[in-house]
């Protein structure tokens, strides 16, 4: 079997792998079925195409024209978003435009917004007393950020 990469709209990535690659990469993408002796499905994300553009650098598979430009497409996009991160944990990206609220927030807590806005998704974590409801709220008032979840410990 000659490995070659598949992208379905409602599946994702299929990677048509012989078994001895088949195990490779089920341990470099844990997220994929373990049972599976067939095709890996991968999901169409920017994460996985910078993954799956790393495994086929070392397993090369053929691909479509149009299978390959979108994996680019969406592993270039990876690179920028985590480049544009970094850019503001090191202090060298524009903040967003401040909110209206009784207190302002403070940078740690703008970051978070602008993260979110970046990363298109978020767990905040943070320790005792950083004003996590701040930062929540902060992120709550961006309309890309809704619909979300929030999980707090009972009173």
């Amino acid at each position: 079997m000659n490995p070659h990469l598949t992208l379905a709209n409602q599946r994702g990535y299929g990677l048509h792998l012989p078994p001895d690659l088949r195990v490779r990469a089920k341990r470099i993408f844990p997220r994929v079925n373990q049972q599976v002796t067939g095709t890996l499905w991968l999901a169409d994300t920017p994460e996985h195409a910078r993954e799956l553009v790393w495994f086929l650098e070392r397993f090369p598979a053929a691909m479509e024209p149009e299978v390959g430009h979108r994996l680019r497409t969406q592993a270039d996009r990876h690179v920028e978003r985590e480049a544009r991160l970094h850019a503001l944990l090191e202090g060298h990206a524009a903040p967003l435009p401040d909110l209206p609220l009784a207190l302002a927030l403070r940078n740690y807590q703008a970051q978070v917004r602008a993260a979110l806005t970046i990363s298109e998704g978020l767990l905040l974590a943070a320790a005792l007393g950083l004003g996590k409801p701040a930062s929540a709220i902060g992120c709550l008032t961006l309309p890309d950020a809704l619909p979300a979840v929030v999980v707090a410990p009972p009173p």
